[in-house]
């Protein structure tokens, strides 16, 4: 019976909408640490070497027979690792216990069509946000229902707590 059960849940965790495309999707998982990459005292803040790291490794890994395309993100979906507190400019703070989380995940400009999550609206990402002083986020119908229900959530703005 317990195998049963068992074989039920992959069944229907395969036939589970992801919210991308995985037909011929090659993930990897890399992660970069020492002195060389991260901040020492900070294990978060990244040093421009590993900027580096990633642009030559995104173009090479790019340039490789049968690649059409490739992109970056912190996590997977249906996972992310970092559940942040947001809320929104202007409106009076929720009580923390009413406060909802939200999950973030840094992308870089070819994550969305290499995984082939289609943009429903504002603008595709660039590349070149980082450039930007203000941060800029896409985010899911979900978290604009959540956070601006019956409102267009595209130029909205949204404070990380």
């Amino acid at each position: 019976m317990g195998s049963g059960l068992m074989i039920n849940s992959l069944a229907r965790m395969l036939n589970e909408d992801l919210g991308f495309d995985p037909d011929q999707l090659l993930t990897m998982q890399v992660q970069l640490s020492g002195p060389k990459y991260v901040e020492q005292g900070s294990p978060t803040r990244a040093k421009p070497e590993t900027e580096q790291f990633w642009s030559q490794a995104l173009a090479q890994v790019g340039g490789l027979p049968g690649v059409q395309s490739v992109g970056m993100a912190s996590d997977l979906p249906p996972s992310s690792s970092m559940a942040i507190r947001v809320s929104i400019p202007g409106r009076p703070p929720a009580d923390l216990s009413e406060q909802p989380f939200t999950r973030l995940q840094e992308v870089d400009a070819g994550y969305f069509s290499t995984m082939r999550i289609p943009l429903l609206r504002g603008s595709p990402l660039s590349g070149r946000e980082g450039a930007l002083s203000t941060a800029v986020a896409v985010v899911n119908d979900v978290f604009a229902e959540t956070f601006f229900p019956g409102e267009d959530a595209v130029g909205k703005h949204v404070r990380i707590e």
